[in-house]
């Protein structure tokens, strides 16, 4: 009898546990949807040609140089 009862506290604790897998999925989802966008754009930010991610090419670089913008 003792085992019957063990059993049967078995299931309520895993249906309990069940009653959370959607969230539990949701979450995940939109985790991974967050990192997906920060890894994009990390990686728009690091490979644009246009962008100065290194301080020391930031220096480097004049005050004076034209940006395209077509103002002389």
């Amino acid at each position: 009898m003792n085992v019957r009862r063990g059993c049967e506290t078995f299931g309520a604790i895993r249906e309990s546990k069940a009653e959370f897998t959607p969230i539990g999925v949701m979450l995940g989802l939109v985790l991974m949807a967050l990192t997906i966008g920060a890894h994009t754009a990390k990686q728009q930010l690091v490979h644009s040609p246009g962008a100065r991610v290194s301080k020391k090419k930031r220096e480097m670089m004049s005050e004076s140089t034209s940006h395209g913008d077509g103002e002389d």
